[in-house]
């Protein structure tokens, strides 16, 4: 009878065993496809023709020397310098979905080989999104402005938008609410170790009572008005480092 029942215990165990294996590899596939999904296509080619044709301008428009290049994700990309800005020699380096380890994988090739004058930085919400740890956010981040100082680049780095959890309730789990605040808080900090100039758009937007008019229904990506508020805010803070 003793002989049946550790026999029953056996096979028991062992049936118990290959199923916790099964799920574990299930866990590990789902988590690799997730993972998988966060991984884009590499987006260093996207501004190449762009690139080397300003590089030709620079040799005979002295225009350019004191450019700007704006670098980030849609944010930037989808900014409309043209319209909203007086200074015309404003470049858009912005790829959509980009994060701060995209960016700084095209910082050579989008920033530094194009001899602007500066750079303002924006980055975030989608460091969140990825998942990446702050510490990564951070040396990203530091890396970026080393590069800018080695070459003679002034940096502003703006510090990401909040996102309008009311127009997407989603955007709780994507981008929850202490994940930016912590993140935020970070990066506010190591500007400020680093002497770095920055704008807290984070701060700076939330408190305005306009606020939610400022985005589209996605709840983070900004609309017309957003884009105007945010062009003064900009212009302001490059004018008084213009000044210092």
């Amino acid at each position: 009878m003793n002989s049946k029942i550790l026999i029953v215990f056996i096979v028991i165990l062992v049936i118990s065993n290959l199923i916790f294996l099964f799920l574990a590899v299930q866990y590990r596939r789902v988590v690799a496809e997730r993972n998988k999904s966060y991984i884009q296509t590499p987006s260093l080619p996207k501004y190449k023709n762009a690139n080397n044709e300003f590089k030709i301008l620079l040799k005979d428009i002295h225009y350019y020397d004191n450019s700007t290049i704006f670098i980030g994700s849609s944010i930037i990309e989808n900014w409309n310098f043209e319209n909203l800005f007086k200074d015309k020699a404003f470049i858009n380096r912005g790829i959509g979905d980009d994060d701060s380890s995209d960016m700084l994988k095209r910082f050579e090739e989008d920033v530094v080989g194009l001899k602007p004058k500066n750079v303002v930085i924006y980055f975030g919400a989608n460091d969140i999104k990825k998942r990446l740890s702050s510490d990564q956010s951070k040396d990203n981040l530091k890396q970026m402005l080393k590069l800018s100082y080695e070459n003679k680049i002034n940096s502003l780095v703006l510090l990401f938008l909040p996102v309008n959890y009311k127009s997407n309730a989603a955007l709780r789990y994507t981008h929850s609410k202490d994940k930016m605040r912590a993140l935020n808080k970070q990066l506010v900090k190591s500007c400020e170790q680093d002497n770095t100039a920055y704008i807290n758009l984070f701060s700076t937007i939330r408190k305005r009572d306009d606020f939610a008019e400022l985005y589209f229904n996605d709840g983070i990506h900004l609309n017309a008005k957003g884009y105007q508020v945010l062009s003064g805010i900009v212009q302001q803070k490059l004018d008084a480092e213009e000044r210092k």
